[in-house]
């Protein structure tokens, strides 16, 4: 076949049209190149297809762990202030003791007596003295740990019962009078001192914290929180209004995360939590309350599981005991964090913010089924995943669309 008749079967062209061969050539050619370069175009697309979309796909699956990683880490700011426990091992006591904060100017005074300007604040009304436990100059490990008395046969408890914000130690700023009134009030209301809570006592306790020189005088107050005049429910609907009350009665101070404030308002939500797990005994060993084996042990960890309802993570350097108790307050917590949903059960914030860290690293100690893992992160994943997969599928397509 000759130039011609190429042009003719290929390209429909006639070299006698009065155009000439070579002119007829060049339009073939540079037909041709232009049907090189849009294949090249594509080809060009699909590559950047294939490397974007899946690169798309690894900075999603980033983002979403970062961002489940900073839920855990978004604690409201008074969490980084809160007074920490300090375990005190010496010749004559082992000891958890809060450090105080440090103080600060023209404040609200919580002692015996809370003083402000032109008011004061007692929370100890019956006048009687404000320590009423016994102290023990024998340290907690060398004590034995007592029985959880049965409610059938009371211990006598101690009167008056030891009581929240009895004597903090520091110089509190309250800034409004509503707030300081809220306070006043509170502490003195008969509904909130009869259930006696334990959540706010592990916080704000003088006395409390003073009778775990001696465990069963511990024992018998842990006993007075989880039988109390007024019923449970009966409790965690009071506080939870106390809860409410504080909101709009220290606005202010919440806006400004005053810490006592902050915390307080933590304490009386986590009420039913910290009820429920610090009536747990050990029925297996000691029978005696967990929280007084806990304070028994020289090992500080099992107390920090009582932290970790405020927010409170496990201090990394904690070395988890593998004792029955700490498992039984991990799964306490594990069962308020399903049930979250529920009424009357209480605020989970803080959970959501320590629980899983707690668990994974207690079941790593102490072996798999010691603790339920991955309920808080588990429970993002169940709406994550689905939105995470729809939105990677738009974003690809808009891609895939725009390369087009």
């Amino acid at each position: 076949m000759d130039g011609k008749d190429f042009l003719k079967s290929d390209f429909g062209l006639e070299a006698e049209s009065g155009r000439s061969i070579d002119t007829t050539v060049r339009f073939a050619v540079a037909h041709t190149e232009l049907e090189l370069q849009r294949k090249r175009a594509i080809g060009r697309r699909i590559r950047w297809i294939v490397v974007l979309v899946p690169a798309f796909f690894v900075l999603v699956a980033l983002s979403t762990h970062f961002a489940s990683s900073c839920t855990h880490f978004s604690t409201p700011s008074v969490f980084a202030n809160l007074e920490t426990w300090q375990h005190h091992d010496n010749a004559s006591s082992v000891a958890i003791r809060k450090r105080s904060p440090s103080p600060q100017s023209q404040g609200l005074t919580l002692s015996n007596t809370v003083s402000t300007t032109g008011s004061s604040l007692s929370t100890n009304p019956s006048g009687t003295s404000n320590s009423p436990t016994s102290t023990s100059s024998v340290p907690q490990t060398s004590q034995t740990i007592p029985p959880a008395p049965a409610a059938s046969n009371p211990p006598v408890l101690p009167t008056p019962f030891p009581q929240p914000f009895d004597s903090v130690g520091a110089t509190t700023n309250l800034s409004t009078s509503s707030c300081q009134a809220f306070f006043q009030n509170m502490t003195q209301a008969d509904d909130f001192r009869k259930c006696r809570p334990l959540s706010l006592l592990l916080q704000f306790g003088s006395a409390f914290i003073e009778a775990q020189t001696n465990l069963t005088a511990l024992s018998n107050i842990i006993f007075g929180t989880c039988n109390t005049v007024n019923s449970f429910d009966s409790c965690t609907q009071s506080l939870a209004s106390y809860a409410s009350q504080l909101s709009t009665s220290c606005s202010k101070e919440v806006q400004q995360s005053n810490s006592l404030v902050l915390t307080t308002r933590e304490g009386l939500l986590n009420y039913p939590i910290l009820r429920n797990a610090g009536c747990l005994q050990d029925q297996a060993g000691s029978q005696g309350f967990c929280y007084v084996e806990a304070v028994h042990q020289s090992n500080p960890a099992d107390t920090y599981l009582y932290q970790l309802p405020f927010g409170v993570p496990l201090p990394q350097a904690a070395k988890p005991t593998c004792s029955p108790c700490g498992g039984s307050v991990l799964s306490s917590y594990a069962s308020a964090l399903q049930n979250s949903s529920g009424n009357g059960n209480g605020s989970t914030d803080g959970l959501k913010a320590t629980y899983d860290a707690a668990a994974s690293a207690s079941a790593s100690a102490c072996g798999s089924g010691y603790a339920q893992v991955g309920i808080v992160s588990g429970a993002e994943g169940r709406w994550q995943v689905p939105l995470t997969l729809s939105m990677a599928s738009a974003v690809a397509l808009s891609l895939f669309m725009a390369l087009w």
